[in-house]
């Protein structure tokens, strides 16, 4: 459900950034504004009418009937009011904007105050119930709304309406699908005034922060919409809406899920100021790296998506993109104060947001116009966060250092994945210059980047962060192939395994309720029925589980960038590659030479002026028209011409770029001389047709009996009105402004690409590690499947590897001999999936418990037949087909084989079968070593090991976590009782080349029953002389049967 709830989030996020992205190539930045501008008066209303009584009803435990019926009432009366009020205001709104469409924007939208009040107490009954079906249905319902009726109506060329039309919309579903998820209805309770005067205390500093905002709000409206213009407003509201994406997530989270869940534990000082810490550190991660995703690429982004004409939409976007961090530290805080119940707190944020926000916008809109006024976005948010965290530490027992540390962790990351991708987009890649599809893909190279630069940073500062975001991706890549890989597992075992007590008591366990993945993996650990409180004092589950994810060390991830170290080598050449090509073709000094004009706006308005000069970028930016302009002026196909605005002024740069200064002025200056003249003689002709137009209409009406003189007059008076009128036509300011230098540097450009490349192909070396399910070390196997090995095994190799692999396999062997069971002891030996190295674990452990002086079987029960021609030694048959072994020198070891027979020789491993050959054992042997198939290959696995007193299971290097998961929960399922996991690390190619790793194991063996054991001296050289017989002809030197 849970998944559900953040696939339906996704959904409603994806379809509002979609619908964001369509309106803006339907729509002008004017009608934005002018919708923005008629709303003004309708978002302060909606929260006067609120008046905070929808988080007091979230907040208060008893009374809830009545509490929901007051306030109910009490919001449909403020509502109809306050819609009543809004209509009588419109015309208010349209003489303050200088527009009659605003004045009537705002009077459409006041029924919007209405259907607002009839969502309150629905909202309140599905937050208190902590209700998922309201963030599966209603965040989805509401946005698909919008959109649909929005993007349609504006495909039809409904303009502002549209957009009024789709909030009806979207508001409409809004109430339909509440009133549709929740079961209250009005006339259950009975109304109160004194329960509506403790709401009005409790929501009365809510009410009032949000009025505050919006008085804010709706004096940014005014001060960038009368004194910019209305243009302007359209290009602060889109990228303000763009901004606050994370934001809408951010305030969702806190208002469905935070606010009520804080509320139920604000009495448990600790828990909550655990919770705090902890949703403050993940809000700050992820605001984080949305903030520095908006300045390294939100304009370039914006452009691509929405067109060039919305450019101050990307511009504002990166000055307001300190709006993340600002509101996803001011939720949370926000919502600890309120759990309280200690709302009057609010009340001093509410008087700082609105003179701290008012002030800035004054402050810095006179000396940088629309970019200061976009930045006092970001200040007063991170203003607003500063003053929650002050607040929010009156109520929490949390040292403000643990705090501020909280908010630092994510800092290096952000500012050194910003700085590099903010080099990546706009000195080398460029995004805004493509083509669409080429630019979009660019944009995800610079998220990609952004994520993988981010991540690595944040890896030193937290990283156990790290390891739950890389987990979480690879849960969801891996989780149907886990849930396939578990199906099948269980269908195997529960078909070859009868049914045993401890078996039901397993399954009779609530850690195994419905399918043996379904518990939490922190709940898990390999602690089978012995492994409790008889153990032996000396051995911990500690040893073989833990119920976390270990971190693993620094020298753990660079060997995990080493193992892909071919993948790190080919993205640095290509780099390189890349880099040397580029900088050979554009080998040189490039020079831009620039001409600047302005468009005329005698009888226009500023944003109209500033749109007419926009639309001729645009037109100039044109590939037809770029081919046939280098047609006309004769350019060198080695230069390049472009065309950009000067924020909202009517200016117009036109830039030429070659190899040499004079040519790149002189083609700026052709250039701009050239569409300035088609674009006047264009203007031109349109006036002379007009003129063509009005002497055919007096000539007709003087012939229709007009007087002569007047007509004339009334003519000649109109013309030259229209050549008087210079409007939309172009001027040259500048023909030449100056000429740019900027060098190629060859070298410069390949080191940069080198670095770059080592860095991000090492990035990308460690993400694919950390995403794979497959497992290298031992550090990935308790990261990935959170078990602690109980032994590592080395690889070996020379004297020193070698005598690291003999102390782990003594290490092995001292376990088995202390387990606190009766003895003889019976332990089985399974391989998860049949890798090199972990064949010789079994037979490794049964002669290190020989050379120590105990009688040892070692029982080849994987399946494997032995032909008895092959066989050196006597031998006896213990059981039915399976015959004991005993060396010629009559060491304490013996082997028990499968006796080739024309049957199948897997229904030896049955359980009637292992039964009765272990019970015939034991009375010869101190220790039973079985030697079990691989648990991934064979379902007769588990019933080798459910006869044996302790499994131990075997991962290699290579082996799935998935895997080791499965065998594990599944062995515990069936009743088997876990030693723990041994790590077998990869074999090194030149010890895997010799094709004999058997040799070295008892060479290994024999060298140490030498020196630690004196009274097994004289079976060591029966042990050599063994080794000899492998040699014979006829016999497979590598066969189990031939090393007897």
């Amino acid at each position: 459900m849970a998944s559900a709830s953040a696939l339906a989030q996704l959904v409603g996020q994806s379809v509002s950034f979609v619908q964001t992205v369509i309106l803006a190539r339907l729509l002008t930045p004017t009608d934005v504004g002018i919708f923005a501008a008629g709303t003004v008066l309708t978002a302060l209303l909606t929260d006067v009418a609120a008046g905070g009584l929808q988080a007091g009803l979230v907040q208060r435990q008893g009374d809830q009937a009545d509490a929901d019926e007051t306030v109910f009432r009490v919001t449909l009366m403020v509502g109809a009011a306050a819609g009543l009020g809004c209509l009588a205001a419109a015309p208010v709104i349209g003489i303050i904007f200088n527009s009659r469409t605003a004045g009537l924007v705002a009077a459409a939208t006041s029924g919007l105050l209405l259907l607002h009040a009839l969502t309150n107490v629905p909202e309140a009954v599905l937050q208190r119930e902590f209700s998922v079906k309201r963030r599966l249905i209603v965040g989805p319902a509401i946005a698909v709304s919008y959109a649909t009726v929005a993007i349609g109506l504006a495909a039809l060329g409904w303009g502002v309406w549209s957009m009024v039309a789709g909030t009806y919309a979207s508001y409409t579903a809004w109430v339909i699908s509440l009133w549709t998820l929740t079961s209250w209805r009005p006339g259950r309770g009975h109304a109160s005034f004194a329960i509506w005067r403790e709401l009005a205390r409790y929501g009365f500093p809510l009410a009032l922060a949000m009025i505050g905002y919006r008085v804010r709000t709706a004096v940014e409206s005014l001060v960038v919409g009368r004194f910019l213009s209305t243009a302007a407003l359209g290009f602060f509201r889109y990228g303000q809406r763009i901004a606050l994406i994370p934001q809408i997530g951010i305030i969702q989270v806190g208002a469905t899920t935070l606010f009520p869940a804080f509320s139920r534990i604000a009495d448990d000082p600790k828990r909550f100021a655990a919770a705090y810490l902890r949703v403050l550190h993940w809000g700050m991660i992820g605001s984080a790296a949305a903030t520095g995703l908006m300045i390294a690429a939100g304009e370039p982004a914006v452009v691509v998506l929405l067109g060039e004409r919305w450019r101050g939409a990307g511009v504002a976007l990166v000055a307001m993109s300190g709006l993340s961090i600002g509101s996803a530290v001011s939720v949370v805080a926000q919502d600890v104060i309120k759990a309280h119940g200690r709302t009057r707190l609010i009340n001093w944020f509410t008087l700082g947001d609105l003179v701290l926000g008012v002030s800035f916008l004054l402050i810095l809109i006179w000396p940088f116009g629309f970019v200061g006024a976009s930045l006092y976005i970001s200040l007063t948010s991170l203003a607003d966060a500063a003053i929650f965290l002050g607040l929010a530490q009156k109520v929490v027992t949390v040292p403000l250092s643990k705090v501020l540390t909280v908010l630092a962790t994510p800092m290096p990351g952000l500012l050194i994945a910003t700085a590099a991708t903010w080099w990546l987009e706009h000195d080398i890649l460029r995004s805004d210059s493509h083509s669409l599809i080429l630019a979009v893909t660019l944009l995800a190279v610079d998220a990609l980047v952004f994520c993988l630069i981010y991540l690595a940073v944040l890896t030193l500062f937290a990283r156990s962060t790290v390891i739950t975001i890389v987990r979480s991706v690879a849960a969801l890549i891996g989780r149907f192939r886990q849930r396939a890989l578990a199906d099948t597992t269980t269908s195997s075992a529960d078909h070859a395994a009868p049914s045993s007590p401890s078996r039901q008591s397993a399954e009779s366990g609530p850690l195994y309720q419905g399918h043996p993945l379904s518990a939490p993996m922190h709940t898990r650990a390999i602690t089978g029925p012995a492994l409790g409180a008889a153990s032996d004092p000396r051995f911990s589950e500690g040893q073989t589980a833990v119920g976390r994810s270990t971190p693993m060390s620094f020298g753990a991830h660079l060997a995990r960038i080493w193992r892909r170290w071919f993948l790190v080598v080919i993205i640095t050449l290509l780099a390189g590659l890349a880099a040397f090509g580029s900088a050979a073709r554009h080998a040189g000094t490039e020079y831009t030479g620039t001409a600047t004009l302005t468009t005329v706006s005698q009888n226009s308005s500023p944003d109209q002026t500033a749109a007419l000069s926009t639309g001729y970028v645009a037109m100039f930016l044109q590939p037809s028209y770029q081919s046939t302009l280098h047609t006309e002026l004769r350019l060198p196909a080695d230069v390049s011409l472009t065309a950009q605005t000067a924020a909202q002024s009517p200016i117009i740069f036109i830039s030429a770029t070659g190899p040499d200064s004079v040519m790149a002025q002189r083609a700026a200056a052709d250039a701009a001389a050239e569409f300035l003249r088609q674009v006047n003689a264009n203007l031109q002709a349109n006036r002379q047709n007009l003129i063509g137009q009005m002497r055919r209409a007096v000539e007709a009406d003087m012939k229709a009996g007009a007087i002569k003189v007047p007509a004339e007059t009334d003519m000649q008076d109109r013309i030259n009105a229209v050549n008087a009128d210079p409007t939309s036509d172009l001027q040259m300011l500048q023909a030449n402004a100056g000429v740019s230098v900027k060098s190629s540097g060859t070298k410069k450009t390949l080191a940069v690409a080198l670095l770059g490349g080592l860095i991000f192909g090492a990035l990308l070396a460690w993400v694919l590690g950390a995403a794979s399910r497959r497992l290298s070390s031992p550090a990935e196997l308790m990261e990935k499947a959170r078990i602690e090995p109980l032994v590592v095994i080395p690889p070996g190799g020379g004297a020193t590897a070698e005598r690291q692999r003999e102390r782990q396999l003594r290490q092995l062997a001292a376990t088995v001999a202390l387990l606190n069971v009766p003895k003889p002891t019976v332990v089985a030996v399974a391989p998860v999936e049949r890798m090199p190295g972990t064949d010789e674990i079994a037979e490794s452990l049964a002669r290190y418990r020989a050379d120590h002086g105990a009688r040892t079987i070692l029982v080849h029960a994987d399946g494997t037949p032995a032909p008895l021609d092959a066989v050196e030694g006597d031998f006896e048959s213990v059981a039915l087909r399976w015959s004991l072994v005993s060396s010629e020198s009559g060491g304490r070891m013996r082997e028990v084989f499968p006796v080739s027979d024309p049957q199948d020789v897997h229904g030896l491993l049955g359980m009637e079968h292992l039964g009765n050959l272990v019970a015939s054992l034991r009375s010869r042997a101190d220790l039973v070593v079985i030697q079990s198939p691989a648990v991934s290959e064979s379902a007769e696995s588990y019933m080798v090991c459910s006869v044996a007193d302790r499994t131990l299971l075997v991962a290699g290097a290579g082996s799935s976590a998935d895997s080791v998961l499965a065998a594990r929960d599944q062995m515990e399922r069936v009743g088997v009782s876990l030693l723990g996991v041994a790590f077998v690390e990869r074999p090194r190619r030149r010890l895997a080349a010799t094709g004999d790793s058997s040799k070295r194991t008892t060479a290994t063996v024999n060298s140490q029953a030498t020196d630690a054991w004196p009274s097994e001296a004289a079976a060591a050289p029966g042990a050599s002389s063994q080794r000899l017989d492998e040699t014979k002809p006829g016999v497979d030197p590598s066969s189990r049967a031939s090393r007897i």
